[in-house]
């Protein structure tokens, strides 16, 4: 019979889509979205959809409690540098700590950086008002968690995409966060939208979550004696 045939078995455990192409797509597709319902549906449908994603105190005051990770999904509309930069971070960094942290792990993490770091701009905004759009917080959370994990590793940068650079990770963990520090101080913290409409506050959340889950959830399942670590291909 066939199924005695190990070959024609249907037991081995099949390639499945990475969930960095998961996130990828479906970021992408909110792009997408986004640009049909403002530029072919017309001004209203585009606030409509903005509102029922973005996160913003009268979001979170409708009771619209998932604006705190849809927010990830929309992107500026006016620069597509915005969307290209952090679906390449996605990318990169998710070849690198896939294979170590699993799918799930990978998941929570990313998930943990856009919520904290929504909550940190919400808490910072809440009087100020205004919107936030964009995948950034949870990019900075995998950011940080490899820089934690390979703090000295040199790796080659391309400088205005032309000029290559040797930095190591946490040269740009604190190179970036000394810059939304400052911004977070000196500008959004007053009631200003940030140098470059940048949200300082929701990078710095998204660093927390990082630092937070390789402290107490990577670190500790590693030193643990009774349990070994795994590692799951992507």
């Amino acid at each position: 019979m066939l199924s005695d045939r190990s070959y024609m078995r249907d037991d081995y455990a099949r390639q499945t889509t990475s969930i960095t192409t998961w996130l990828i797509c479906v970021t992408i597709a909110g792009f997408i979205i986004q640009n049909v319902a403002w530029k072919w549906l017309g001004t209203s449908a585009g606030r409509g959809f903005d509102h029922a994603l973005s996160l913003s105190p009268e979001a979170i005051q409708s009771g619209f409690i998932w604006t705190l990770l849809s927010y990830s999904l929309l992107h500026s509309m006016s620069s597509f540098l915005h969307l290209v930069f952090n679906l390449f971070l996605i990318y990169m960094l998710g070849r690198e700590l896939l294979p170590v942290l699993g799918r799930k792990q990978f998941l929570w993490l990313y998930a943990g950086g856009v919520l904290l770091g929504g909550l940190f701009w919400l808490a910072t905004n809440w009087t100020h008002g205004g919107q936030l759009i964009g995948a950034s917080a949870g990019v900075y959370a995998l950011l940080m968690m490899f820089a934690a994990m390979n703090p000295n590793r040199p790796i080659t940068l391309l400088l205005f995409f032309i000029l290559p650079v040797t930095i190591k990770p946490k040269w740009i963990v604190i190179v970036l966060g000394g810059i939304d520090v400052f911004g977070f101080l000196f500008s959004e913290l007053v009631g200003s939208a940030g140098f470059g409409d940048i949200a300082h506050s929701a990078h710095l959340g998204g660093f927390a979550a990082g630092w937070l889950f390789f402290r107490y959830v990577y670190q500790r399942e590693w030193k643990s004696p009774d349990r070994a670590p795994s590692v799951e291909l992507p």
